[in-house]
């Protein structure tokens, strides 16, 4: 599907809402207002999107409208020109499939916890995603990469037969057809305690597969676009910052010395 506005004028969703806050910071993650060498993360990742000029629109869904209207934060980016607040579902894909189909096709789909974007990860992962001839597209980074640049960063992993790979919080969704895949995320979001209904959503025997190693990532996107008839795929991302998104005060730390060393190299 090629969009009719061309890689221009897209619209992008980013998922903020909020995990609860204690007293003791230590006791909690990060949340999308937590200081990262200054800023809070949810700015970092909104001037990011604003700078790119593929953008003509950001919805930030999230966080609660009671949090957004006290939030000095916030007013500050919804007072960009491109931003706007759409207030969040009960869960993030909820939250997602409302937003999605308040845009215009396609869509960059992210998440207000990922400070470590920049400009040429997502322009890249847009231009690929324009390349690939699927409906929903799902940016990951290999394993190895994260490894050789950040080996304390513990990550969760996808392996697969023929590689290992990492979520990078970016998807990129061409068509209404998008909207079967938020929905069967929905579903699993509701199954997650419960095995055997994810047993009887996918088959035992893929699901035998994965956990024996035997299944290849191109298998595994196979699966998801049978189930939600929305021709599914991934692209891989080279750049191992795009994996760390920040919620745990290990990721924090991380991010502050990677920004550390951007500000260094731009000096």
């Amino acid at each position: 599907v090629k969009d009719k506005h061309g890689m221009e004028n897209l619209s992008v969703v980013v998922l903020a809402g909020e995990r609860p806050i204690e007293q003791d910071h230590q006791t909690t993650n990060p949340n999308i207002f937590t200081l990262i060498a200054g800023v809070p993360t949810i700015e970092r990742v909104i001037n990011t999107l604003s700078s790119s000029q593929k953008f003509s629109h950001i919805l930030v869904v999230g966080p609660e409208r009671a949090k957004k209207d006290d939030s000095e934060i916030m007013k500050r980016i919804l007072a960009q020109r491109k931003v706007e607040y759409v207030e969040p579902s009960s869960g993030p894909s909820e939250s997602a499939a409302k937003a999605f189909m308040m845009s215009d096709n396609p869509v960059l789909l992210t998440t207000a916890d990922h400070p470590l974007l920049n400009v040429r990860i997502i322009e890249n992962f847009v231009q690929a995603s324009f390349g690939n001839r699927a409906d929903f597209i799902v940016g990951l980074v290999p394993y190895e990469v994260i490894k050789n640049s950040f080996p304390e960063s513990r990550r969760t992993k996808l392996q697969f037969s023929d590689q290992t790979l990492c979520g990078s919080n970016l998807f990129f969704l061409k068509s209404e057809k998008c909207s079967n895949v938020l929905n069967l995320w929905t579903k699993l979001e509701a199954m997650r305690k419960s095995p055997w209904k994810l047993v009887s959503q996918f088959g035992l025997l893929y699901l035998l597969r994965y956990k024996l190693g035997m299944l290849t990532t191109q298998d595994a996107f196979n699966v998801l676009s049978r189930q939600t008839d929305c021709k599914a795929s991934y692209v891989i991302i080279d750049q191992p910052r795009a994996a760390i998104d920040v919620d745990s005060w290990e990721d924090l730390s991380l991010a502050e010395r990677i920004i550390g060393a951007d500000s260094e190299g731009n000096d």
